[in-house]
């Protein structure tokens, strides 16, 4: 989904190259899904230059859409505004400037469930916008087994409903852990927790695909 031709016919033909059966529908910013049917992933080109609108349009195509995960595209990625879309519900934030097959195993990751993170908000100083406790390694040593387990799902962004299947524990069960969970490690939500996961080692999708 963006409004530039050109660079959606280059984005459908290295798409192409994941599944000789996959099916790519090209769209403009301007057009809807309707009544399509249901799709495995949206690629929504956003500019982030910042601005409440731009944040409610995100907020809104999520929302919109959402039994279909949603990543953004952008040449604007910076780390606030990727944590901004990432915290609003986005699967992931890939930047215009991928190397073509960075993009591919991104998607890949997000097609299985996984959450894309980019290297540059993992690398931000923990003290510098995300506001994480200093003493990360206390933190996680205070974590229970079954709430580093939420902890790993939480980094491969899988939902409440999601961790339960894939844990066997009830809904209610892991809500109270995920809780439990951003109160111990003195985070603000699930995204914070989710890089925190990826800077202890608890999420590796290399190793988990």
């Amino acid at each position: 989904m963006s409004d530039q031709p050109i660079f959606r016919a280059g984005l459908k033909e290295l798409l192409q190259t994941l599944d000789q059966n996959v099916d790519i529908l090209e769209l403009s910013v301007t057009d809807s899904f309707g009544d399509m049917g249901r799709f495995d992933l949206v690629l929504a080109d956003v500019p982030l230059r910042g601005g409440t609108g731009q944040w409610d349009y995100v907020s809104d195509l999520i929302g919109r859409y959402e039994t279909t995960p949603v990543a953004i595209m952008s040449e604007h990625d910076t780390s606030v505004s990727i944590r901004r879309c990432l915290d609003l519900g986005a699967k992931g934030v890939l930047s215009k400037r991928l190397d073509g097959g960075v993009v591919l195993n991104a998607v890949r990751l997000m097609l299985s469930g996984g959450r894309f993170v980019p290297d540059s908000v993992l690398d931000d100083d923990p003290q510098e916008g995300l506001g994480l406790n200093e003493a990360l390694p206390a933190g996680i040593e205070r974590l229970t087994r079954r709430q580093l387990d939420v902890l790993k799902e939480l980094g491969r962004g899988r939902s409440n409903q999601e961790i339960a299947g894939q844990l066997g524990i009830a809904l209610a069960t892991v809500k109270l852990h995920v809780n439990a969970v951003l109160n111990v490690l003195g985070v603000r939500n699930r995204t914070e927790a989710a890089i925190i996961s990826y800077r202890a080692g608890l999420t590796d999708f290399d190793r988990d695909l």
